[in-house]
């Protein structure tokens, strides 16, 4: 698929930058965050995907999605709550808009 495997972030409170320059795979840990995590996605390319793997930690966190981010029936993932358990969303960068699909658990 040529996906680029960014580095693991980690938001030490309530927010985080995803930079989709470091790798089009990006990894997000939750379990040192203080509440629900609002995102902002920067440097995406036009007709590019970009995987994002969400694992969960010991108190489960939900993510706020920026409006640019496009859902089917506009329903943003259901993030799993389980310790440990990883999400995937995947999103398509139209130029203007991302659509994302999402998976929940694997374990």
């Amino acid at each position: 698929y040529g996906y680029t495997q960014g580095s693991t972030l980690t938001p030490a409170g309530t927010t985080q930058t995803i930079d989709f320059d470091t790798g089009n795979a990006q990894f997000l840990a939750l379990g040192s965050a203080t509440g629900t995590v609002v995102l902002t996605l920067s440097n995406p390319a036009a007709g590019s995907s970009y995987l994002i793997f969400i694992t969960q930690g010991a108190t489960p966190r939900a993510l706020t999605w920026p409006a640019s981010v496009k859902w089917p029936q506009g329903v943003a993932p259901i993030l799993s709550t389980v310790n440990g358990s990883v999400d995937k969303v995947w999103l398509y960068y139209n130029g203007t808009d991302y659509k994302g699909e999402w998976e929940v658990s694997y374990s």
